[in-house]
Formats: C-alpha cells, sequence, structure tokens
C-alpha cells in the first residue's frame, strides 16, 4: 500500500477506532469508486489493530443467503450468535444475541460491500448503528459510490447511519501521482501514462504493474486476461469456474466442478488473480471476476455454471440461492424454479425483500417451462414479495398474470385463493373497485370447493376488506366464518389475519372481543416469527381504541406498540403508533404534546401516518387561530383513499375551520356524514353530524342522527350539561368546555371560558366571552393572547424538541427520534435556550411545558 495518501486515511480511520474502543462505539462508512481500494485499507487496519476483529462481506444478490456478514462474524463470536442462526431463531433475537456479543470486548465488526447488501443485513446494519453509542465497537462498512445495482434502500441507509451522533464517513481517493510513481518503480511503465489509463484506481494500477510483458496494454481488461493466459490449462480451467460465481466460491466446490486441484489455485493465486483463505477463493477483486467472465463464450460459461451447479447439488450445505443461480444460467428450468422458491421463502423469514424478489423474478422467467400450478405459486409468491418491498405495481401485473394461469386450471380452489390474493394486490395499489370486483369473483369461485383454501383465503379477504370499510356487521359475520375454516383447516396465517380483522371491527360492537381476538392474533404473529405483523396488531389495538375513544387502552397499547416497534427497529408503525398518540392527546386537551408528537411525524413516506398527523396539526391550527394548511394537506391525502376512518377526521376539521371563519361547512363535509350514517359509526356520525346542525347544514331531528354517539346526541338534543359531563367521563377537556360554552348559565360560561382560555382556543374562548357579556356578566380578566399561545415563542417543532430534551435525550437521540439530522437538532436545541433565556440543556428541561 502507497505510504503517504494511503497513511492519512489509515491514521485517521486509526483514531476513530480509537475513540470507539474507549466507549464512544460509532458507525465509519468507507466510500469510494470499484477497485480504488477500499476493502485493501479495510483489511490494512484491521491487521494492525488490538481489538477483536470481525470481517464479514456482502455478495450479489443473484447468490447470497440472508444475513451473510453475520453468518461471517458468527465463525470468531460462537456461542449464542452461531446457536441462533444454526437454530433459525426470530429475527429480532438474532440481532439482540449479536448486540450483546460484539459489546463484551473492543471491536471492529466490519461489513464488505455493503451495496449488495440484502435487506436483512441492512436493517441489521440500522439496528446495531442506533445501539453503538455506549459499546466499544467500531461498525465499519465499505460500499461503492453510486453502484447502479445498488438499490433504494442502501441508499436510505446510508443516509440514516450517517445522521447518527459521532457516524463518520471516509471517502478513499484516487492515488496520487506520486504513489503511482511508487508502485511503477522498476519497471518499464510511463507513470504520468499508467495515472492517465487508470484514473489513479489502485486495482487498474496494480493489474497494469503486474501486466506479463511489462508493457502497458490497451486496457485492464487485456492484462487480466493476459495473465490468465500465462496459466497452465488446468489452473486457466479453475480461473474459468471461480469467475462464474459472484464474490466468493469454497474451494471444494472448485475442486468438485473439476479439473482443479490445490496446486492449479495456488498457480493463480502467484499470478495475482486469485485470493484464497484455505476455505474459499475469490478473485482479488470483482472487476477482474467481471473480465474472465465476460471473455467466456456462451456454451463454456453454460458448462462451468452447470458444473458448479452439479457440485453444490452434491453437497449438503445451505446453497439454495447459488443453486438456483447456476441452475438459471445452466437451462435447469425444474431446478431453478424449485430452488429459487427455496431460497425467496428464506429471505422472507428474515425479510430481506429485496433478495427474494430477485430470486422469485429469476424463477419467473422459468415459466415457460413449467405447468400452470407451478407458475401461479411463483407469480402469486412474487407479488407478494414485490408489494412487501414497496413496487405495488409490478406486484399487481405479477398478481395479474398469476391469475391468468390459474384460469387455464379445471380449479376453482386455486382460482380462488390467487383471485383473494390479487384483490389485496389492486387494494394496496389504489384501485378499491377493481379491488372489490376480483374479491367478489373470489368468492364466487370459491363456493364451487366449500371449505376449501379458496374459500378461506376469499371469507379472510373479504372481512379485512369490510373492517377497512368499517362495514362493521359485515366485517365480523365474515370473518368467524374465516376463523372457524382457518381453525379447522389449521391455517394459522389465515387465522391470524381473520382474527385480526374480526377484532379491530369488534372495538365499534364488543371492545372486550377486540382485545381478546387481536391478542389471539399478536401471539399468532409472534409464533409465526411475523414482527411486522405482530406490530400492526399492536397498532390497531391502539388507534381502534382510540377511535371509539377509549383512552386508557388506546395510550396503553400504542405505547407498547411504539416500544415493540422501536425495539425491532418497524419505524413505519413508529411512525403511526405516534401520530394515533397525537390524536389522542389532541382529543384529551393537550394541544402542545399533540403538536409536538404529531410534527415529528407529518412528513414520513407512509401515507396513512401522515393523514393522521396533518390532521391533528390543522386542527390545532384552527383551535389556536394559527394560520396553516395542513387540514388542505390531509383532506388532499385522504380523499383518494374513500376509507371512511381516513375522511371523517379530515372532514370534521374542515368543518370547524368553516365555524371559525363564519363561513358554511364546504359540501364534501356532508358526503362524509352520509357515508358514516350508512355504516353506522356512532363518533363519526356524531361529530359530524354536530358540526353541521351548529353551522345549521343539518335539521337536529334529521333521523339519521339517532346513531350518533352519546356526547354528541346530547348536544344534538340540546341537552349540554349533559354532553359536558360525558366529555368529562373520557377526559375530553376541550369538548367538555366547549359544551359548556353552549349553556346559557353563566357559571358554566365562565369555567368554559377559563378552560378555552388556558388550552389557547381563542376562537372559542372569544365567542364564550361575547355569550358573557350578552348575559351582561362581567368577563374574567383574560390572558394576553402571545401568552394563551406561546409566550416563548416556540414553534411546533421546538416544543416537541423540548419535550424530547424534558426525557434527557442528546442532539443524536433527539434527530432520530425526529427523523432529522443531528445538525438541525443542535439548531433547534440553541434556539429554544435562546428564547426560553436559558444557557444550559439541564435549565431549558426544568421549564414546566404546562407554562408556556
Amino acid at each position: 500500500m502507497p505510504a503517504a495518501t494511503r497513511s492519512a486515511l489509515l491514521g485517521q480511520l486509526g483514531e476513530l477506532v480509537d475513540e470507539a474502543s474507549a466507549g464512544h462505539g460509532r458507525v465509519v462508512v468507507v466510500s469510494g469508486e470499484p477497485g480504488i481500494g477500499k476493502t485493501t485499507l479495510a483489511r490494512t487496519l484491521a491487521a494492525g489493530r488490538r481489538e477483536r476483529v470481525l470481517w464479514g462481506a456482502c455478495e450479489p444478490l443473484a447468490t447470497t443467503r440472508p444475513l451473510l456478514p453475520l453468518h461471517d462474524w458468527s465463525a470468531t463470536l460462537g456461542g449464542g450468535v452461531a446457536a441462533a442462526l444454526a437454530g433459525d431463531d426470530p429475527r429480532h433475537d438474532v440481532f439482540i444475541e449479536t448486540l450483546g456479543a460484539i459489546g463484551l470486548e473492543p471491536t471492529v465488526a466490519v461489513v464488505d460491500d455493503v451495496h449488495w447488501a440484502d435487506d436483512a443485513t441492512l436493517d441489521l446494519l440500522v439496528y446495531l448503528g442506533r445501539r453503538l453509542a455506549d459499546c466499544p465497537v467500531t461498525l465499519l462498512i465499505t460500499v461503492r459510490d453510486e453502484e447502479p445495482s445498488a438499490g433504494p434502500r442502501v441508499a436510505e441507509v446510508l443516509r440514516h447511519l450517517g445522521s447518527l451522533p459521532d457516524s463518520r464517513r471516509v471517502v478513499v481517493p484516487p492515488l496520487t501521482s506520486g504513489e503511482v510513481a511508487e508502485l511503477t518503480a522498476g519497471t518499464r511503465l510511463d507513470a504520468d501514462r499508467v495515472r492517465e489509463v487508470t484514473g489513479g484506481n489502485a486495482f487498474f494500477v496494480a493489474q497494469l504493474v503486474g501486466s506479463p510483458d511489462g508493457r502497458l496494454p490497451a486496457s485492464v481488461r487485456d492484462t487480466v486476461l493476459a495473465s490468465l493466459a500465462q496459466l497452465s490449462p488446468s489452473a486457466r480451467h479453475a480461473v474459468e469456474t471461480v469467475s462464474v460465481v459472484p464474490d466468493r466460491a469454497e474451494l471444494d466446490v472448485v475442486y468438485a466442478a473439476g479439473p482443479a486441484d490445490p496446486a492449479d489455485v495456488e498457480e493463480a493465486e502467484r499470478a495475482g488473480l486469485l485470493v484464497s483463505d484455505g476455505r474459499t477463493v475469490r478473485f482479488r477483486h470483482e472487476l477482474g471476476r467481471e473480465a474472465v467472465e465476460a471473455s467466456l463464450p456462451g456454451a463454456r460459461r453454460r458448462d462451468r455454471h452447470a458444473a458448479v451447479l452439479a457440485a453444490l447439488v452434491a453437497d449438503s450445505g445451505g446453497h439454495d440461492a447459488a443453486i438456483a443461480y447456476h441452475a438459471d444460467l445452466a437451462g435447469d428450468h425444474q431446478v431453478a424454479v424449485t430452488f429459487g422458491l427455496r431460497a425467496a421463502r428464506a429471505a422472507g423469514r428474515q425479510r430481506a425483500r429485496q433478495e427474494a424478489c430477485v430470486h422469485l423474478s429469476r424463477a419467473a422467467a422459468h415459466l415457460d417451462h413449467l405447468d400452470a400450478t407451478q407458475a401461479v405459486h411463483v407469480l402469486r409468491e412474487r407479488a407478494e414479495a414485490l408489494t412487501v418491498g414497496g413496487d405495488v405495481a409490478s406486484a399487481v401485473s405479477s398478481s395479474e398474470d398469476a391469475v391468468a394461469h390459474a384460469r387455464t386450471l379445471d380449479d376453482p380452489d386455486v382460482l380462488a385463493q390467487q383471485l383473494a390474493a390479487h384483490a389485496q394486490m389492486l387494494w394496496r395499489g389504489g384501485r378499491g373497485t377493481d379491488a372489490r370486483g376480483a374479491l367478489d369473483a373470489a368468492l364466487d369461485a370459491a363456493s364451487a370447493v366449500p371449505g376449501g383454501a379458496g374459500e378461506l383465503a376469499a371469507l379472510a379477504m373479504a372481512s379485512t376488506f369490510h373492517m377497512l370499510s368499517r362495514e362493521i356487521e359485515a366485517s365480523i359475520t365474515t370473518g368467524r366464518r374465516a376463523i372457524e375454516l382457518a381453525r379447522r383447516r389449521g391455517d394459522e396465517r389465515r387465522l391470524a389475519q381473520s382474527l385480526h380483522a374480526v377484532g379491530t371491527a369488534s372495538w365499534f360492537t364488543n371492545p372486550g372481543d377486540a382485545e381478546r381476538m387481536m391478542l389471539q392474533a399478536y401471539d399468532l404473529a409472534e409464533s409465526m416469527q411475523d414482527d411486522e405483523h405482530a406490530g400492526l396488531t399492536l397498532v390497531n389495538l391502539g388507534c381502534g381504541a382510540g377511535e371509539v375513544r377509549r383512552y386508557a387502552e388506546a395510550r396503553r397499547w400504542l405505547k407498547q406498540a411504539l416500544a415493540y416497534s422501536r425495539d425491532r427497529d418497524i419505524d413505519i408503525y413508529v411512525g403511526y403508533a405516534t401520530a394515533w398518540l397525537s390524536r389522542v392527546e389532541l382529543e384529551q386537551g393537550d394541544f402542545r404534546e399533540a403538536a409536538a408528537l404529531a410534527s415529528s411525524v407529518a412528513d414520513v413516506p407512509y401515507v396513512v401516518t401522515r393523514i393522521v398527523a396533518q390532521t391533528t396539526l390543522g386542527r390545532i391550527d384552527v383551535r389556536l387561530g394559527t394560520p396553516g394548511d395542513h387540514l388542505d394537506t390531509a383532506w388532499a391525502l385522504a380523499e383518494p383513499t374513500g376509507d371512511l376512518q381516513r375522511l371523517w377526521p379530515a372532514a370534521a376539521g374542515l368543518a370547524e375551520a368553516a365555524w371559525a371563519a363564519a363561513a358554511p361547512p364546504p359540501g364534501r363535509v356532508l358526503d362524509v356524514f352520509e357515508q358514516a350514517s350508512s355504516l353506522q359509526h356512532a363518533w363519526a356520525v356524531g361529530e359530524l353530524g354536530w358540526l353541521l346542525v351548529r353551522a345549521g347544514m343539518l335539521s337536529p331531528d334529521d333521523p339519521r342522527l339517532a346513531a350518533a354517539a352519546p356526547p354528541y346526541a346530547a348536544l344534538v338534543a340540546g341537552r349540554p350539561e349533559e354532553a359536558a359531563r360525558l366529555w368529562d367521563g373520557l377526559g375530553c377537556t376541550y369538548d367538555a368546555a366547549l359544551a359548556r360554552s353552549e349553556v346559557g348559565d353563566a357559571t358554566s360560561l365562565v369555567g368554559a371560558l377559563t378552560t378555552l382560555d388556558e388550552l389557547g382556543a381563542r376562537g372559542d374562548a372569544d365567542r364564550a366571552a361575547n355569550r358573557l357579556r350578552r348575559l351582561h356578566v362581567p368577563v374574567p380578566r383574560r390572558p394576553r393572547r402571545t401568552t394563551a399561545a406561546n409566550p416563548s415563542g416556540l414553534t411546533d417543532r421546538e416544543l416537541q424538541v423540548l419535550r424530547l430534551l424534558r426525557e434527557g435525550l442528546t442532539n443524536g437521540e433527539i434527530a432520530e427520534r425526529m427523523f432529522i439530522s443531528s445538525k438541525t437538532a443542535e439548531h433547534h436545541v440553541s434556539a429554544i435556550l435562546t428564547k426560553l433565556g436559558v444557557e444550559s440543556r439541564t435549565a431549558a428541561a426544568r421549564v414546566d411545558l404546562a407554562g408556556i
């Protein structure tokens, strides 16, 4: 390794490792173009450290197994990590075991070639990166800059890791002219010309320096092939075999694929083409492998894949992904599909979604050589993997192909299963009408095979659709049939789905059943190691309770969902649970806490989270009399869903805004009220109905209002005192005060005015004060507008930061919690100290939020 620049980089990395080993764990990202020397730099660093070194490498998704770097680490870690991997333990348990094992002593944990990482490995990096602050560990990863084959998740994870406190990125630059001159000394090569040809790329320079005739070749590819030509026939054959295996090949497989022996591998090592660790062999650089592989004629390349395939099939190791890859390129259709499905399912168990999609897409390429039943299975699983990975459009297309193949079979049970799955794909793609059409077709097909898997799939999906649309009775009736059939058939996955749907629907009819059934669904999800379904169940326990205003249960389940999802880094449910907590705080009158929570997730990618958060912020804007466009954003996001649970709160907010502006509610509020009435949703009917009655757009005698929840029914009937008592019983401070402001009694009005002023609901408070004046009752002294709203002028975002300061979080932890950069968090903290007139974080944390 050249002395100057690389020595400086080694020194920089060494200092970072020293700090981490002293107990300030960190992530270090080493990046650069292919061949620039990232891996060599990391290996040189590792060789010179006294700390324990764990070395793991990613392979191209075409052949890799989930969590391959962790399998590499386990050879050193042994113990619990190796046992957890061998026992196929739940992924979260594996992650916990890994964190405990690497944190026991100063460690440099390397993950090489992260641009090829599978989703499970990326999740592991996030899990460890978020938790290393107090561990003597350096998590060092190498990654290519702008690697075309790297999926969007790689960039997303790198951005997240880069935002963590003390995270560092080290960019490996090209070799300088002096370094190239040092490497070319003693050869006939012109150093300046070499640097011009190679651009200072370390691998290219090394290949040119090692060219057999000592002259400057036309290209690096020519250099590699010239070295290959100097080998004996058997050694050349061994190199060709290794070239068709991305990243690294097991020596036993290379020898079995023959003809090759250890002497041939040693000859290739001396030529500078291969590197062996005694168990595996790889090219000195991937660029060299690509050059040799590309040079092979098509027939010979296919033969090499076939030889490797035969060797892998004969071995008893876990080679499903590699077998599928080589079978694909060797033209063995049946093996490619069989092992592709096995590899995809293994990837799915570890939530390695991108890898599962790669395996299933490769298997799908062989459908012309399969029967229709196999084609349906492949296409259905591919569609599911694609939709879980976020590519809904491709998922729908794959699902449509599966339906087409299923229609060619004389098997209504298979057709019903596929149509039910297709309905879910269409629903996720926002095609609600088409989804219901597919579901109706599934139910029709299933009727030909009563009690079959197709009927179960159709019934479970129908119950879910009815629940999402808040067609409660239909969801419960259909779902109970699905539950009975799932138990009879022993289908745990459908049983969990059906229990979840019926349990969620039961919040609106029998809350006791809701918790019981959803906890059964949760237990099933846990037993199946399905963290995401378990997390979703906890979230829906919380938001279901919240939707029917059972706030104690809502808080309990939402906080449990937050803890569960944070522990497993399921950010999608962390955000949704946070948004729903903000709605609970809003409805219970804590506007500042509601605003702080909603602000932290108002811009996350998950649409339903944004709908809840934007609606909360918009309703707070109206009540505090502050301008904003949150309600317009919420409605624009909610309207395409067509679902009452999304539309109702946004429509109620629009009606509130119209009342505050002395304007009639927009017509869409009445449309949503009619939808709520048709579904008999008591709380939606009550809230929207009362707002329309108050605005004069609906008669209090309208028979549809008979379905209103009790507090709203009392308001509609002109019994505000009763409504206030009911709101008090629910802990809804704002609604109780608003109800009391409708009472003609001076005492009630004064109490309402005082509460509304304390909450900062200036417009509602002004209306209560005007009613007192009309009664010729003196209006109590009221706080100044700035004091009532926010005496220190903190923004919603700053209020959220202050709340997290009170929890003792660092800037980095605040950044992580709020999905912002550490620098942005630092700016917020500085602004808070200035506005509060304090000099330290500790002093700011002592500020009473209730007094702001």
